[in-house]
């Protein structure tokens, strides 16, 4: 059989998680349909890299890497032997991992498809005390500089330390996306990194995105020869992001530094935090919440804030760089869904800058996507 990236990205997953349901793959390995999963699955089996097993009543096959794996995915563990009692457990875990994923990718995307999402959100913050009048004047100035750009470039990386079942992985992404207005048109390059068995394994991911009336549609390829496709609502997007741009949903915004450089240019340093009952609005002005995979919900008034710096050019009023701190909080958010949870975070840091305001480069999408 000829190995594909689509091969590493599942193989990775069933050695991080020790197994997998065949949704569950679907999911993290991005396959477009079930079908395909299920088509791929027999294949990797009958090459003898994956092992299917039954292992308790009323749940489906979990699937398995082999030894035989282990070697050709470069893969730092593999194994059988797991506990019947602790199934239906690790299955929840799991199914909470990807209850984030795919709530939190449309997020991603809308803040791809403007210039600064959540950026933009700071505007609509009330300021509580004489402190924050400057900081709130730098982003109001900021949401009337980008609010007609035609076009920008932004770079993201993200670094996080994640431990399943006592076994740490250290994944680092990086992103780097052209956007264009008027029509939406995108190109993100997705680079992830996994560390395992000594060396890293690299997943690259290209996408593009284009406006077409109403529709976005959207082109991914994980071998840059041949691309899914997918249509989604533009309006979904729009509307979501007229609603957090709108929403006081900040805390203790403030000015941390008045001149710094970043980038080679002269910013002041902003900082905030979303607070509980800040995170409870912004999930329900994004629909993120009362829909839990695993039926329960979360007291989030008791949990860390995130916190959130944003630089601005003291000159452009563009947004120059911006980071979000999301460790405590998503280990607090983690354990209020499944109790016991082997499943914990110690960094999950992200970074993103931007730059080429209205001078984005330009690209064509591929013959393929055509």
């Amino acid at each position: 059989m000829k190995i594909v990236s689509r091969d590493y990205i599942l193989m990775q997953q069933i050695s991080k998680w020790r197994f997998l349901l065949g949704r569950q793959i679907k999911i993290l390995a991005e396959f477009p349909s079930q079908r395909t999963v299920d088509r791929r699955i027999k294949i990797l089996k009958e090459a003898g890299y994956i092992k299917g097993a039954y292992k308790l009543y009323g749940v489906p096959a979990l699937y398995f890497a082999t030894n035989k794996a282990k070697n050709v995915f470069n893969l730092d563990f593999v194994t059988t032997d797991v506990k019947i009692a602790r199934i239906v457990h690790d299955i929840a875990v799991v199914d909470t991992a990807i209850y984030f994923m795919k709530k939190l990718k449309k997020q991603f995307l809308a803040a791809v498809l403007t210039a600064v999402m959540a950026v933009c959100a700071f505007a609509g913050t009330t300021p509580v005390a004489a402190a924050t009048l400057s900081a709130k004047q730098y982003i109001n100035k900021m949401a009337k500089a980008t609010e007609k750009l035609k076009s920008y470039e932004m770079k993201m990386n993200m670094d996080m330390d994640m431990s399943v079942q006592g076994k740490t992985t250290s994944t680092k992404t990086t992103s780097t996306t052209i956007a264009f207005a008027s029509p939406l048109k995108t190109k993100t390059v997705m680079t992830m990194t996994i560390p395992s068995n000594g060396k890293d394994t690299k997943i690259k991911v290209i996408s593009y995105t284009k406006q077409k009336g109403n529709k976005l549609l959207q082109y991914t390829s994980t071998d840059n020869k041949t691309y899914e496709k997918s249509t989604l609502d533009l309006s979904d997007y729009s509307d979501m992001l007229s609603s957090v741009q709108t929403t006081d949903m900040y805390s203790d915004l403030k000015i941390v530094k008045n001149s710094v450089t970043v980038n080679g240019k002269s910013t002041v340093q902003i900082q905030a935090r979303l607070k509980g009952e800040d995170i409870a609005g912004l999930l329900a002005q994004l629909g993120l919440n009362g829909d839990n995979t695993q039926g329960t919900s979360s007291d989030y008034s008791s949990l860390s804030p995130i916190t959130i710096s944003l630089w601005i050019d003291k000159k452009t009023y563009y947004p120059v760089k911006q980071t979000i701190d999301m460790k405590d909080f998503m280990n607090e958010y983690l354990s209020s869904l499944v109790a016991d949870s082997d499943m914990s975070y110690s960094k999950i840091k992200t970074s993103v800058t931007y730059k080429n305001f209205n001078k984005a480069t330009k690209f064509s999408l591929p013959k393929a996507c055509k």
